[in-house]
């Protein structure tokens, strides 16, 4: 059995549109006060989501039932904060955030301004691609890889509202010609983002235990860091409270002696220890839908 994510993002066209105008003529103040009463509604009609946020809770942090319903409340409403600020801080329609790194940031500064091209690799946990607002004129050079799944009507309202990104798109496709885009980006010592903890079902995958269960986990980022002998960094943007987002930094050890099977399979197993280190300490910030662990 393998998880029932299909690659697309939930979310209809007029949702997007309220919250949007909201935005725009209240503030983002008013519109996290709608998300906290349209949540209820998310967390009702959409069973099989709102079940498996709420067994995350209960089998994998070991709540109990009550506590385990009040963080999928917390959850849905955390992750209905996170869209809202998507848009409103690209668009320039909020104020007040403040930005914090953590120590690992001097490292990646360092890798960014250095020879070689950099891998970064993150998960949907906290809003991973605010980061892209971040960068300032490193993000001439920063690649996104993700499926190219979305709606493409709510694609176009948020780029219509948020304006064009500082940043470019790799899209995976069928053909592979994804691989080269990749390759040329490292070549030309860009940067590449990948989100490392969705797959889609017939890809290539590695299981690691996370939050002590074993999961699994796309290979293609960590192969591809294995076959270009490129720097790897896990990154995290996480929401805390107040419009206040920290990001945290992990440069990834990479021992080049190794063969490249078994440096794909520590880079693997350093992004799952990072990955379960954020979750140990942001938990509602998990925003995976569906049964993560299902084999």
């Amino acid at each position: 059995m393998t998880p029932s994510w299909d690659g697309t993002t939930k979310g209809g066209l007029w949702g997007y549109r309220f919250f949007i105008q909201t935005i725009k003529l209240f503030g983002v103040s008013v519109a996290y006060g709608f998300a906290a009463l349209i949540v209820v509604y998310y967390i009702v009609f959409a069973p099989r989501s709102s079940r498996a946020i709420y067994f995350y809770f209960r089998r994998r942090h070991h709540l109990d039932k009550w506590k385990a319903a009040t963080m999928t409340y917390r959850n849905f409403y955390r992750f209905a904060q996170v869209l809202i600020d998507k848009i409103a801080i690209p668009a320039k329609l909020a104020k007040g955030f403040t930005y914090h790194f953590d120590d690992g940031y001097d490292d990646l500064l360092r890798l960014l301004d250095g020879s070689t091209g950099c891998i970064l690799m993150s998960a949907h946990a906290g809003n991973w691609d605010i980061a892209g607002e971040f960068f300032g004129d490193y993000g001439q050079r920063l690649n996104i890889v993700m499926l190219d799944a979305e709606h493409r009507r709510i694609k176009r309202l948020l780029d219509a509202t948020t304006g064009n990104k500082n940043y470019r798109i790799i899209a995976l496709r069928d053909d592979m010609s994804h691989v080269f885009e990749i390759g040329k980006a490292l070549i030309n010592k860009e940067y590449v983002c990948f989100q490392s903890d969705r797959y889609l079902p017939g890809s290539q995958t590695l299981t690691r235990m996370l939050l002590g269960a074993p999961a699994q986990f796309p290979a293609g980022p960590f192969q591809t860091a294995a076959r270009n002998h490129t720097p790897v960094v896990f990154f995290f943007a996480m929401r805390e409270r107040g419009r206040r987002y920290r990001f945290c930094f992990h440069t990834a050890k990479i021992d080049q002696t190794l063969p490249k099977k078994e440096l794909s399979d520590s880079l693997a197993t350093q992004y799952v220890h990072a990955l379960e280190k954020i979750l140990c300490r942001y938990p509602e910030q998990w925003f995976n839908y569906y049964d993560f662990w299902a084999l």
